[in-house]
């Protein structure tokens, strides 16, 4: 499963007080790209999340078409996992309403997620 580079995420603010600390981040971020990579036909609400940091990441290291193809495999994956623009009426709503309270919350917060990054984004 690809996990976030949330270490990279953390790393951001920490690289004043240690300059070591941003070499470290850069190698967090290319470790997981390529897990990534490596993972893509994995669809979760989980890998949806990750792609979103990952693609955070990828645009604050300056890696600017990265983060956009990330993003956009994040919004099909999404789309295909039906998180977007499913009307009411589908029946994919029903098979939502039948997961655990927890498995709801997380795709709901995958989703919003999600949506609201690609949204301020434009991706």
């Amino acid at each position: 499963m690809f996990l976030p580079p949330t270490d990279r995420i953390s790393q951001l603010s920490y690289d004043g007080f240690d300059q070591l600390a941003s070499s470290f981040g850069r190698m967090f971020f290319y470790e997981a790209r390529i897990l990534w990579q490596a993972d893509r036909s994995s669809d979760s609400v989980t890998t949806l999340a990750a792609m979103m940091v990952l693609a955070v990441a990828a645009a604050e290291l300056g890696e600017d078409q990265l983060s956009r193809d990330i993003l956009a495999n994040a919004r099909q994956m999404a789309e295909s996992m039906h998180l977007f623009g499913v009307p009411h009426t589908s029946p994919a709503v029903l098979a939502y309403r039948q997961l655990s309270p927890q498995r709801t919350r997380a795709a709901a917060h995958a989703a919003w997620g999600a949506y609201g990054y690609l949204t301020c984004v434009k991706a």
